[in-house]
């Protein structure tokens, strides 16, 4: 068990340093779960187990915060929609409330004795000499901006799942003869001598013959087409629209002000300051100096060695339930007696308090006037679309239902499927442009698609009125942009043709360096190439690589180039030899290993979600993220 632990110590100091709250289940997939009905103030249950609102939240913003350091830009709860990042943090909660709900059944447990030692003996909180440091404990849990209470949850929960984890991949490794082979292959090095033939050493071929354009117009079609057009009618219920036209009446606000009056209030918060002693007899004596007039700061010092942690301004759930309500006791400038928790006992000193605040009717009428907007306009777009569903389905036309309902059917002549007129102009005002056009291109001529409803809460119900289908342009009107692709490709085969005329000169035997000195060509030779090593830093041409691997000792191949043609010559192969590097093949032993070992914990995963009713509290997640 102690093991157990110390490897995920391990783990809890990476989670820690990088502020990272779940784990790393997302390749398992998030198929499965059940969307149902809400789960008080859960955001999904598997059988017993239930993930908070607040773990949802914390996961949430945290993929996001790093989506945006890979973009370098911010990113709003919309996006993060409509990039798949909530179904994907529901998908990691359900990963790890499965093994939660499975450490239950199991009955895996873990002693709060068992924790604090733990604690102690992971390496971020240790001081030089490798012993625990309170400071260091307490200063590190501060730059996390987590509580004790966090962390000790966190262990717990890792700690079960760990042996879970281990049960199921123990004994599961790569075959070392597959290591081998696969190391062989991917660090064998070529070695190639090259020259480049210039796009601008070949003559620009003069204007071809009228037949021969026609010619090349007719084999090309397909790059000189005018795209499939489609005429539109649509309907389109904007949230924005509907929004503009709700008015809420202030008794409203009054009546939700007074029934929610509580969501609103500002709990007490408290300055405290604490050190921790490993028995009750040393935290005794400590608590009689403190109750004999004796400095906090002075008995810190003096019982541990260092300063006392000042752990900020918190509210009592932010405390370990062990000694929270006992602080929250205590008067301004007051020290506790000794409190005991899985963390040793606890003595205590508060400084201010910021008394619970209950904000009046004015102070929060504008972002309840804005709610309260929001969900009016939500009901009455929910409303007029489940009525503009109901009469479409009686058989009703667009224009039949948009009389009855008040809305206006919006025509659009002539769109292409990348959402442009035939003038190549952007056609703005549509619907959600991407899942508009998918419907509108995969009906057929007076076809009407169901109604739809987007990522910003719109709806909207699309017909094709016409098609005009994708056609060739006539010559006369594209005739520069034929002229100007023949005469591309009359360069490219006049230099594909003489690269191999000079490869083919070359043969096995032959002297690339006096061939290139005849075209006026200097040469150049590769470094040693790895198969990954396409990039233009390493060669000139991306295809060299891949053809030089595919070549025998001393071949001659050749691979087209931004500006020109290559030919070279296969002039050395390096063999890998995984004998003469044990680390690195270990390594790849290891990445080959843990490969199989994910790809068995899926498996189990997998089972998991078949055995456990997984149940996603959706009204929930569209309030934290704003669906509403």
């Amino acid at each position: 068990m102690l093991d157990s632990l110390r490897k995920t110590g391990a783990k809890v100091l990476t989670f820690i340093l990088f502020g990272l709250l779940i784990l790393s289940f997302a390749v398992w997939g998030i198929g499965d779960i059940v969307r149902g009905p809400a789960i008080s103030n859960s955001v999904l249950q598997v059988a017993d187990t239930q993930v908070p609102r607040e773990d949802f939240d914390r996961a949430l913003r945290q993929s996001m915060d790093r989506i945006q350091q890979m973009l370098g830009q911010p990113m709003d709860m919309r996006q993060a929609r409509s990039f798949g990042l909530v179904d994907q943090v529901l998908g990691e909660l359900s990963n790890r409330a499965l093994l939660d709900q499975l450490s239950r059944d199991m009955g895996l447990v873990v002693s709060d004795e068992q924790l604090r030692k733990a604690v102690h003996e992971i390496s971020a909180f240790q001081n030089a000499a490798g012993e625990f440091d309170r400071v260091i404990f307490d200063q590190t849990l501060q730059s996390a901006n987590m509580t004790e209470g966090m962390l000790l949850d966190q262990l717990r929960r890792e700690t079960s799942q760990d042996q879970i984890n281990a049960a199921v991949v123990e004994g599961i490794s790569a075959p070392e003869s597959l290591a081998e082979r696969l190391y062989r292959y991917r660090s064998e090095r070529r070695i190639a001598e090259y020259i480049v033939l210039p796009r601008t050493g070949v003559e620009a071929p003069a204007d071809p013959e009228q037949a021969a354009l026609e010619a090349f117009y007719t084999d090309n079609a397909g790059r000189f087409m005018a795209p499939e057009y489609r005429s539109l009618s649509y309907l389109h219920l904007s949230v924005a629209d509907v929004t503009a036209e709700v008015v809420v009446p202030e008794e409203d606000l009054q009546a939700a002000f007074e029934e929610r009056r509580e969501e609103f209030v500002v709990p007490e918060r408290r300055q405290i300051a604490q050190f921790i002693l490993p028995d009750e007899a040393a935290a005794k004596a400590a608590a009689d100096q403190l109750a004999g007039g004796a400095d906090f700061a002075e008995v810190a010092q003096e019982a541990t060695g260092g300063a006392a942690i000042d752990l900020g301004s918190l509210t009592r759930q932010e405390l370990l339930p062990e000694i929270a309500d006992a602080v929250f006791a205590l008067e301004a400038e007051q020290a506790s007696a000794p409190l005991e928790s899985p963390l040793g006992w606890h003595l205590v000193r508060v400084g201010g308090i910021e008394p619970r605040e209950e904000p009046e009717f004015a102070e929060v009428r504008e972002s309840l006037l804005n709610e309260l907007t929001e969900i009016e306009a939500l009901d009455r777009i929910l409303g007029t679309a489940g009525e503009l569903d109901d009469a479409l389905g009686r058989g009703a036309s667009l224009e039949e239902v948009s009389n009855t309902l008040g809305l206006q059917v919006k025509k659009v002549a002539a769109i292409s499927r990348s959402g442009q007129d035939p003038a190549e102009q952007e056609i703005e005002g549509l619907p959600d442009t991407r899942p508009f056009l998918r419907e509108a291109f995969d009906l057929e001529s007076g076809g009407e698609s169901l109604v739809i409803e987007t990522a910003n809460g719109d709806y909207f119900v699309v017909r094709v009125d016409g098609i005009t289908a994708s056609a060739q342009r006539p010559l006369a009107e594209v005739r520069e942009e034929v002229l100007a692709a023949w005469r591309d490709e009359e360069v490219e085969r006049l230099l594909r043709e003489k690269a191999e005329a000079l490869a083919q000169r070359l043969g096995e035997a032959g002297d690339l360096a006096g061939i290139g000195e005849s075209e006026g060509l200097s040469l150049a030779k590769t470094e040693p190439l790895r198969r990954e090593d396409t990039g233009p830093e390493k060669v000139p041409a991306a295809e060299l690589t891949t053809r030089l691997f595919d070549a025998k000792p001393n071949g001659v191949v050749t691979a087209p180039a931004p500006d020109g043609y290559v030919v070279a010559k296969l002039v050395e192969i390096l063999p890998a030899d995984p004998t003469g590097d044990a680390e690195g093949l270990a390594a790849l032993r290891d990445q080959l290993g843990a490969g199989l070992q994910q790809d068995f914990m899926a498996q189990f995963i997998a089972a998991l979600r078949e055995r456990y009713d997984i149940t996603v509290n959706e009204q929930l997640v569209d309030q934290l993220t704003g669906n509403i």
